[in-house]
């Protein structure tokens, strides 16, 4: 089933010297921070055939005022579709990863947004070129950075716990980057869970 879910993250944008000047002199005013509201959805398959559903899940987004969404399960959309489909639900930004196993991951935001890695079967070939290990994403990962905010959209592996532990060390090993100042991790984490799931209206 389609599932949705909404959080809201912040980051200081000051850095450690500033903060100390702060501190010395209470007369500045304290560093600027940015607030983002954020929402991950799997759409299940890409709404394929279900024009109803994907409409309701774009009002859902507008009128909660969201301004990142992270999405699973993309299938049969492509970087440009899908940044068509970004535009017209206010998002000016957006990234896809078209992955070996159809189940795209996507992500859309309001404010500029930088792609920091991609991790996907079908991004190992182009990217050997890179000397980059093989990846142990099922799906994939796309890592960005927004304001100052890093966001990790993964697609973990439906087969077992075992590989999905294998995908959870890659994911550590992408929080490892430069900069490394850690991340959100949203996405669809195959977790067993009684939480109840939001429809689309």
């Amino acid at each position: 089933a389609s599932t949705a879910s909404a959080s809201t993250a912040s980051a200081s944008t000051a850095s450690a010297s500033t903060a100390s000047a702060s501190t010395s002199l209470p007369h500045l005013r304290p560093p600027p921070r940015l607030s983002l509201r954020l929402a991950q959805w799997n759409v299940l398959d890409g709404c394929a055939g279900a024009p109803t559903r994907l409409g309701g899940i774009g009002r859902w987004i507008r009128r909660m005022g969201v301004d990142v969404v992270g999405l699973n399960e993309m299938n049969g959309w492509s970087d440009v579709s899908f940044a068509k489909l970004a535009r017209s639900w206010g998002f000016g930004y957006s990234a896809l990863v078209e992955t070996s196993t159809g189940y795209h991951i996507a992500v859309a935001s309001r404010l500029p947004m930088a792609v920091e890695a991609v991790r996907s079967p079908s991004a190992a070939a182009a990217a050997a070129a890179a000397a980059q290990p093989p990846t142990a994403f099922h799906h994939g990962a796309l890592l960005v950075q927004i304001g100052g905010i890093r966001l990790c959209v993964t697609h973990l592996s439906p087969r077992d716990a075992g590989h999905r532990l294998r995908e959870a060390r890659e994911v550590l090993e992408l929080e490892r980057l430069p900069p490394r100042r850690g991340f959100l991790l949203m996405g669809a984490r195959q977790a067993h869970t009684r939480a109840k799931r939001i429809q689309a209206p």
